[in-house]
């Protein structure tokens, strides 16, 4: 992870998913492209952050 935050080497992957697992980049779990599920998580995060503010 340090590797593809500081290294040349990634300085062109910006949007692209690096799966840790398998050390490379490949595609995002499907739920991760799936607008409606993003909004949801999104909404059930920001409810979880504003019971802390």
């Amino acid at each position: 992870m340090v590797k593809a935050a500081l290294s040349d080497e990634f300085a062109e992957a910006s949007g692209l998913y690096f799966d840790n697992d398998i050390p490379d980049f490949s595609d995002p779990h499907p739920d991760a492209l799936n607008s409606q599920k993003v909004a949801q998580l999104m909404q059930q995060l920001d409810t979880i952050v504003a019971s802390y503010i």
